[in-house]
């Protein structure tokens, strides 16, 4: 088997086992648990109590919701189609 061929198996299974995992009833609230957490849905840009931006904060919170968008990325990929490429 070519390692190409390998590592689209190792894709595949592992996109199975996102949508496996965050399809069940409990992964889904775990899922929405974790939006929450992250600031998903929410602006990003904390206030220091001088009313400036806080940059560090920012940093952590993007990060979070980087692994949100990651989730969510793979739980949308086409199981047809799992060689798509993930957003940035």
């Amino acid at each position: 088997m070519a390692e190409e061929t390998i590592i689209a198996d190792e894709n595949m299974k592992l996109l199975i086992a996102y949508k496996d995992v965050f399809s069940s009833p409990n992964g889904k609230k775990v899922l929405e648990s974790l939006k929450i957490f992250a600031g998903y849905n929410t602006a990003t840009m904390p206030f220091t109590d001088g009313g400036a931006i806080d940059p560090l904060a920012v940093m952590r919170n993007e990060g979070k919701r980087a692994v949100l968008i990651h989730i969510e990325t793979m739980l949308n990929k086409d199981l047809n189609k799992p060689q798509q490429k993930d957003a940035k």
